[in-house]
């Protein structure tokens, strides 16, 4: 990055790299804490984040009452509280994740194409997988990890603006 303010010097190492290392580490840590503040160390908060939509029994069509009756039949079955069930309907791709601090705010988040194209019986074992990481506490694992991605993809972000602008 120096070099593209000083040409004469080597491309590798240059007397003000170090601040510029420190600059990194700095956006770095900035964004992941950021990240952590928005989240609010909850589920929800990352669910919305994510524009995901809350299924409600009231307004549910028959996809999604499925997938909440399979919510909290699987609940009864692992013992646990029942997961805050989530879905991103801008997703066509059969997919799930679970995300969450603690066992009382865990979210499930799943797209409309999971909810679309499975059957009963599918949906409950893509559940089941969600279930399990909820039991095995993964769920803090992957909120953590989504939330380090999010910090690193800052830095992305900065790089593509400095690129598109470069190119201007």
């Amino acid at each position: 990055l120096v070099y593209f303010f000083d040409h004469s010097q080597s491309i590798w190492w240059h007397k003000l790299s170090p601040y510029i290392v420190v600059f990194i580490v700095v956006l770095l840590s900035g964004s992941t804490l950021i990240k952590f503040w928005q989240y609010k160390y909850n589920g929800r908060a990352i669910a919305h984040y994510h524009q995901a939509t809350r299924l409600k029994r009231q307004q549910a069509v028959p996809e999604e009452l499925s997938a909440l009756d399979i919510n909290d039949e699987l609940a009864e079955e692992f013992r646990v509280t029942p997961a805050h069930l989530y879905v991103l309907y801008d997703e066509l791709g059969i997919n799930a994740l679970t995300v969450g601090y603690t066992d009382a705010d865990v979210s499930i988040i799943v797209t409309w194409g999971a909810l679309q194209a499975m059957n009963p019986d599918e949906l409950k074992g893509m559940l089941a997988h969600e279930y399990c990481h909820i039991r095995s506490k993964a769920y803090s694992e992957h909120t953590h990890l989504e939330v380090l991605l999010a910090g690193c993809l800052t830095i992305s972000q900065i790089g593509s603006y400095l690129i598109v602008r470069g190119t201007e």
